[in-house]
Parts: C-alpha cells; structure tokens; sequence
C-alpha cells in the first residue's frame, strides 16, 4: 500500500512538474516581450532623431528641392545634368502625362518619389504589435497548463493590443502612410485584420468555455498562412526603413562634391551635418532588424503550433514541442531586445 502511495504521489508531483513548467513558459514569454518592446521603443527613439538629421543635411544641400508637409520628394531619373528633385511644374506635368498613359507613378521613368520621413504610427504599431503577439503565445501556453485564468488576462491584453493596431493602421490610407520599396500598406493592413480577427475568435471560444483545441485546430493553418503574411509585410517594412536614407545621403553627398569639383565653397556646417556620424548609418539601416527578427521568431513559433494543433504529432511529442518553441521564442525575443541595444547610439 505504501508502494503505490508513494507511487501515485510520484506521479503527482510529475504532472504539477509539467504544468509548472507551462506556467512559467506564460510569465516568461510575457516579460521576455515587454522588454523586447521598451527597448525598441529607445531604438526608434534614436532612429527618428537620426531621420531629422537626415533629412536636414538633404534639405540643405538641395536648394531646389521643397520642403512638403508629406516630406516627399520627385527624384528626376534618366536627366543627368538637370537638380535633383523636380520642380512642382515638372512633376504636374509628367503625373498629367502618368495619368494620361494609364500609368502608376511606382512604374515611371521620370521620377522616383522618396518619402525622406517613415510615419511614426507604422513604427509604433511593429512595438504594440509584438507586444500582443508575445501574449497570444503566452496565454497559449497558459491554457495548455488549465491556467484559464491567466489565459483569459493574457489572451485579453492580446486581443486589445492587436485591435489597437488594427484599428490605427485600418483608418489609414496609402496617402497618409506612402509605401516605400516592396512594403505596401494595404497588405500590411490585411494581414493586422486577419490575425486580429483569429485571436478574438480565439479570446470569444476561452471566454465561452468552447474547447480551445478545437478552435486551434480548425484554424491551425489558416493562421500559419496568417502569421507568414504578417511577417512578410512586417520585414518589407523594417527593410524599407533604411532604402531612403542612403539615397539622401548619396544625393546630398553628389550635389557637394559638384560644388567642390566647380571649385566653389563648400559650407562647412551643410558638410558636418551630413558626414557626422558616419557610422551611424549603418546602424540606422538596421533599425528594423530586432523587429524583424522577432517576427521571424513568430512565424516558426506558429507554424510548429500549428503542426501541435492540427494533429500531426503524437501525444508523446506534443509536450517536447510546447516547451520547446515556447523557449525558442523566449530565447528569441531575448536576442532581438539584445540586438536593439547594439543599435542604440
């Protein structure tokens, strides 16, 4: 008798073990995200800095090029010889001659319009963003362990975090966020509706006591084609933030070493202001890394989630695989928040 009471509480302790374990997996993805997030909120903190300057050293040595409330400039292509930017009479002109030709102006070959200023709200929603997508993880791992009600508190920072941005990026239009390089708003937008619609369905099925792995399981690779999408918008996003600034930096850089080959005086302080921090471009270019990062993170998280769910692995793999990606996204996170402070000048 004593055998199997030393047995049974064995096995107990075993089973709170294991639960314990997910436990901790909640708490510490949730940590490991908010600080992923404070220290990329300092990052872009540095790199809008940065972006002024930048954007000053262009203004300056660049007369003809006019300061708009938008910050976009019409880049003249294929005219050597000619100022950089388009006059506003010239860009009238050749938009008439796009409209008139069935033309965008993204597939021109007079212009190339460069938005010198990334929008605040795009950066700030890759930080809410991750912060909600860390506890959708978090509060999945929550439910795993019969933690319903820290799941429940979790899931529902989730589900507000996500709609917030969802909300934002929805009442804006190509207009006011000009997508640069191969980063376009509207997809960027689709794919913020579509996880924000999968992890309220999520929140509702926890709240109604429905069976949360059915849910995941009706949904497994719907959400996994979710998350590849959001990823991909996501990098195009944090890549584009460096396309620009090496372009006006090379242009205000030209139109100097013009005036220098002319023999006229170069203004010592339009120089300073563009050869300052040299190194910092660099690090400006890879502004976007951290977040691009933890959205790679993510993406493998949630596919191998989804593999868990749609019954693809046995019950004997199914908790390796839990603790396992739970851990790779910690661990994830924890390396991208790493890579922000790097970055920090």
């Amino acid at each position: 008798m004593r055998i199997l009471i030393a047995f049974f509480m064995m096995f107990s302790l075993v089973g709170c073990a294991v639960e314990q374990v997910k436990v901790d997996r909640a708490h510490e993805l949730v940590s490991a995200g908010d600080k992923m997030v404070d220290v990329t909120t300092q990052l872009f903190s540095e790199y809008k800095k940065a972006n002024s300057d930048y954007m000053s050293a262009f203004y300056l040595s660049n007369a003809n090029c006019d300061l708009t409330p938008d910050y976009v400039v019409h880049i003249r292509t294929g005219v050597p010889g000619k100022t950089t930017c388009l006059e506003p009479s010239e860009y009238d002109k050749y938009h008439m001659k796009l409209v008139n030709e069935g033309r965008s102006e993204n597939d021109n070959p007079y212009f190339t319009s460069v938005n010198m200023s990334y929008d605040d709200l795009l950066l700030s929603s890759t930080t809410v963003l991750i912060d909600g997508i860390s506890k959708y993880m978090a509060s999945l791992s929550a439910i795993m362990a019969g933690k319903n009600e820290l799941a429940d508190q979790i899931l529902s920072e989730a589900v507000s975090n996500i709609g917030a941005v969802d909300g934002l990026i929805k009442n804006l239009n190509d207009r006011d966020l000009i997508s640069t390089g191969d980063f376009k708003v509207a997809d960027y937008q689709k794919s913020i509706s579509d996880l924000y619609g999968f992890v309220s369905g999520l929140y509702s099925a926890h709240k109604k006591s429905i069976n949360v792995d059915d849910y995941m399981k009706l949904h497994a690779e719907k959400v996994k084609g979710i998350m590849e999408e959001l990823t991909r918008n996501v990098n195009n996003m944090m890549t584009s933030m460096g396309i620009w600034k090496y372009g006006a930096k090379a242009y205000a850089m030209s139109d100097l070493n013009k005036v220098k080959r002319a023999g006229g005086k170069v203004d010592k302080s339009m120089l300073s202001s563009i050869t300052s921090q040299p190194r910092g471009m660099a690090r400006e270019s890879l502004a976007g890394s951290p977040v691009a990062f933890s959205m790679d993170v993510f993406n493998n998280a949630q596919a191998d989630l989804s593999n868990l769910y749609s019954d693809k692995l046995n019950d004997e793999n199914k908790l390796r695989v839990q603790k396992e990606t739970f851990d790779r996204v910690i661990d994830g996170l924890k390396i991208a928040a790493d890579i922000a402070k790097i970055l920090i000048m």
